[in-house]
């Protein structure tokens, strides 16, 4: 049995899916054109996990000091 990525539509398979060929049915798929490329050494991929949340560094004051503020918006009137 062999793995492989698909270039082309095969059976309900979608070009780009991963599919488990028989020997027989791979060299028939490689002479058709229809593979990619064989993943025997390559590992099946997961489904996909959420990363786990990084926590955010706290807050210092020392950190806010050293921040400019942002400049204020006029507004037009002369009374600012």
């Amino acid at each position: 049995m062999a793995r492989i990525e698909l270039a082309y539509w095969h059976d309900d398979k979608t070009p780009g899916d991963i599919i488990e060929v028989s020997d027989e049915d791979l060299q028939a798929l490689i002479r058709d054109g229809r593979v990619a490329r064989v993943l025997d050494d390559e590992p099946m991929p997961e489904a996909p996990t959420e990363p786990a949340p990084v926590p955010a560094a706290p807050a210092t004051e020392t950190a806010a000091a050293d921040t400019p503020a942002a400049p204020r918006r006029r507004s037009g009137r002369s009374d600012e």
